[in-house]
């Protein structure tokens, strides 16, 4: 049987007001509306709910058989709201601080673990700028974060769950497919990254990153992040970037990526409030479950 507890609600609505227009006030619905949900209703069920006169508007005999159902139906649907709210105000709730290339595939699946445990915290992921996790801890929005060489901050403390390769990202035609990528021949782009504000760590691992591969290139800054406003730089051909093999993976398909020809890895950190309550031990250990597999 097709009905919903909508329907069931106008149902019981009209036949306690006996009234289209009383009953679309109780409900804070349109007349016309609670009119077309009757018969909406009748339809499904294949009985007539309501006579209407002008005198009023009053249940029919099987309207009259079917209004306690419906009722226990209604009330039923009552308690099962209470009792989600009762559990849900009894699961913690973990706020998790997240750069950009850890969204990809590191936080979906720590996600989904804890999500599968019957007794597991409820998870916010809070994203932030590259360099903004040990920032989101300190300023009180965030009990657990990750990302690539977080700061050691007071308060705080910090985990290596491993170290993800770093890739070059660039325009289509200028990297060969299946091959590590020489730096020295995109000496004619431009090196597209954030400011180094953000992380000085990790800007400063970039540059000798590109050092070592023998590429010296010109740095052009992007406001806060390169898959912004300045990402046509990439996909115009104009610049290379160098980023976590993760979110290499989920570049558009505009952008082609690369491992390096002398490879340099990025280590990967987790951070978390001294004193983790247990639904922070619940996701840190989710996290590191995941890096280690993904590993």
């Amino acid at each position: 049987m097709q009905f919903t507890l909508r329907r069931l609600t106008v149902f019981a609505t009209l036949a306690r007001t006996g009234h289209f227009g009383r009953a679309a006030d109780a409900l804070g619905l349109a007349q016309p509306t609670v009119s077309g949900e009757i018969r909406g209703l009748e339809r499904t069920l294949g009985v007539r709910l309501f006579e209407r006169s002008r005198a009023g508007t009053t249940l029919t005999p099987a309207g009259r058989e079917l209004l306690p159902a419906a009722q226990e139906v209604l009330d039923a649907a009552h308690r099962f709201d209470s009792a989600v709210d009762r559990v849900s105000a009894t699961r913690e709730v973990v706020r998790l601080a997240a750069s950009p290339s850890l969204v990809n595939r590191v936080v979906p699946q720590a996600l989904r673990a804890v999500g599968a445990l019957d007794d597991g915290p409820l998870v916010e992921v809070v994203e932030v700028l590259t360099g903004g996790v040990s920032a989101a801890l300190t300023a009180g929005e965030a009990e657990v974060g990750i990302g690539h060489l977080v700061d050691r901050v007071a308060g705080t403390k910090r985990a290596t769950l491993g170290a993800d390769e770093l890739c070059v990202l660039a325009a289509r035609g200028r990297l060969a497919a299946g091959e590590p990528a020489d730096l020295g021949a995109l000496e004619d782009l431009r090196l597209l990254i954030w400011p180094r504000e953000q992380n000085p760590a990790y800007y400063d691992l970039v540059l000798r990153a590109c050092d070592a591969n023998g590429a010296h290139p010109r740095v052009v800054e992007s406001t806060t992040r390169f898959s912004g406003s300045y990402s046509y730089l990439l996909t115009d051909g104009q610049a290379f970037a160098l980023v976590p093999i993760d979110y290499a993976r989920e570049a558009p398909a505009s952008l082609a990526w690369a491992p390096l020809r002398r490879p340099a890895r990025l280590p990967l950190h987790v951070t978390w409030r001294n004193d983790p309550t247990r639904g922070a031990q619940v996701l840190l250990e989710a996290l590191s479950r995941t890096s280690r597999e993904g590993a």
